[in-house]
């Protein structure tokens, strides 16, 4: 049974992937914390992990589409201390062998055990840019909509901390939307039914989809049939949204996707410091 879980490293751990020439054994050792999306204590632990690139430009059938230009890495890992979990002293000490899908955009897209009944598939891309900019920014995120994950949110209020967008600083927003399943994006000309709203936490912006052959989020793609729907909104300040402020909705943040298995999205606000 899938579950849905985040992986938080004590300490960023940076590796220049495109420069690692293939064949050479690599190692590194790394700490952190995995939660889990039902609640369930965290899982604390450290191991070391030895690796070799194996691939440098594969093709990889994942939660978004098909992408092309993926590194794989083969190698294996050993948990050196754990606690939060009863069984983990099981698994001190022993050589798991795995394989490692990475991105240099995404990041890991999916990590494969195949001696074990375990297994990470990515379900979602968050990049906040440089939040604490004074000039320009752009934050973006990218995630499937399934009926275990039914909400897609992008707020530059995650990002920064504050509320970016007022009378005289503004955001541009775009949204795309993609069926997930493969064979609806190629023969269905219809929009994926979510429930979409660009807002601020005073108003909400008016916008309309229009259908394109064309994907920014994934350009791999382009060329393969595929239909996607885009929205474009702004740039708009919460002083426009206030003026379109209604008491009666109680949406929340820009923006929300809901109720619709089976969807791709992706959202990029731009946002503008300054007059």
């Amino acid at each position: 049974m899938a579950q849905l879980l985040t992986a938080t490293l004590d300490e960023p751990v940076t590796v220049d992937a495109s420069a690692i020439p293939k064949s050479v054994q690599l190692e590194q050792v790394v700490s952190g914390q995995i939660a889990f999306a039902d609640q369930r204590p965290p899982i604390r632990g450290k191991a070391r992990f030895t690796y070799t690139k194996t691939e440098d430009s594969a093709t990889l059938e994942s939660e978004f589409g098909t992408v092309a230009g993926v590194q794989v890495f083969e190698g294996s890992g050993t948990l050196l201390e754990g606690e939060g979990w009863d069984r983990l002293e099981l698994f001190k000490g022993q050589s798991i062998p795995g394989k490692v899908f990475f991105h240099p955009t995404l990041g890991i897209l999916k990590i494969e055990m195949p001696a074990w009944p375990l297994g990470v598939a990515m379900t979602g891309q968050h990049d906040c840019g440089d939040p604490v900019t004074t000039d320009y920014n752009t934050i973006q995120k990218v995630g499937v909509v399934l009926t275990e994950q039914p909400t897609f949110v992008l707020s530059s209020y995650d990002c920064s901390g504050t509320f970016d967008a007022d009378i005289v600083r503004h955001a541009q927003m775009l949204v795309e939307l993609r069926w997930a399943d493969r064979n609806k994006a190629a023969t269905l000309n219809e929009q994926p039914q979510v429930e979409v709203s660009f807002q601020t936490v005073w108003g909400w912006f008016p916008h309309e989809f229009l259908s394109s052959p064309v994907s920014i989020f994934h350009p791999e793609e382009n060329g393969q049939g595929f239909t996607y729907w885009y929205a474009l909104r702004g740039p708009g300040s919460q002083e426009q949204a206030w003026r379109r402020r209604d008491p009666g909705q109680r949406r929340r943040q820009v923006p929300g996707f809901q109720d619709e298995p089976g969807a791709r999205a992706g959202a990029r606000p731009v946002s503008v410091y300054g007059p």
